[in-house]
C-alpha cells in the first residue's frame, strides 16, 4: 500500500535565501538553525522520514514544522508581495520557525501572598506577639499561616520570596585601589 506524500513546501528565491543564511550565521539560535535545514531539505522534495533520518531527528520533529511552515507560507507570500523590506521578512521567517508559547505551571502562590508574607515579614515579631527578635523562614513560614496568608508553606519558599528582592553581590570588588594590584588596576 502506497504511503501518502507529504504536502510540498514551495519556497521563494528570497526565502531560500534567507534561510540559507541563517544556517551559515554563527549567531542564529541552534533551533532555528535546525529547523531551516528541515525545511530546505523539505523544500528539495524530502519527505518526513527521508528528512528525519537525514538529520538524526524523530519523524514526528519535520512533521511538525512542514506543518508550521505551511501554515506561515501565506503570510509570508503576502509580506513579499507588500514589497516588505529584507530585514522584515528575515524576522517573520526567524518567527515561523520560532518556538511556540509555553505557558508551563502555574505559580503556586498568588502576588497577593507573596506581598502578605513580605508585609509580614517587615513587622516586627514583637507586634505580632511572636516571642522573637528576628524572623527566621521557619517562624514566617509559621505565623503566615496562621494569620491566614496561604494555606500552607515551607520555610525554604519564604526564604526563596525574601532572597527574590536582593541583588547579588559581585565576588570580586569591581573597582579596586590601582596600587594594589587588583582587577581595578590600569
Amino acid at each position: 500500500m502506497p504511503v501518502p506524500r507529504p504536502p510540498v513546501l514551495v519556497l521563494s528565491d528570497r526565502q531560500r535565501g534567507i534561510l540559507e543564511q541563517l544556517i551559515r550565521a554563527t549567531t542564529t539560535p541552534t533551533g532555528v538553525m535546525q529547523r531551516a535545514r528541515l525545511v530546505l531539505a523539505m523544500a528539495a522534495g524530502g519527505n518526513n522520514t527521508q528528512v528525519a533520518a537525514q538529520y538524526r531527528v524523530q519523524v514526528a520533529t519535520p512533521r511538525l514544522w512542514r506543518r508550521r511552515w505551511l501554515a506561515a507560507a501565506p503570510q509570508l507570500a503576502g509580506l513579499e508581495a507588500g514589497g516588505c523590506t529584507e530585514k522584515a521578512l528575515r524576522a517573520a521567517v526567524v518567527a515561523a520557525l520560532g518556538d511556540a508559547y509555553r505557558c508551563g505551571v502555574p505559580p503556586t502562590f498568588s502576588d497577593e501572598q507573596v506581598i502578605g508574607i513580605l508585609k509580614l515579614a517587615c513587622t516586627p515579631p514583637a507586634d505580632l506577639g511572636v516571642p522573637i527578635s528576628q524572623w527566621t523562614p521557619h517562624d514566617l513560614a509559621r505565623v503566615a499561616i496562621a494569620q491566614g496568608v496561604v494555606p500552607r508553606i515551607s520555610p525554604r519558599s519564604v526564604g526563596r520570596f525574601l532572597k527574590g528582592g536582593r541583588v547579588a553581590a559581585a565576588s570580586l570588588p569591581l573597582l579596586a585601589h590601582p596600587a594594589a594590584g587588583g582587577p581595578g588596576r590600569l
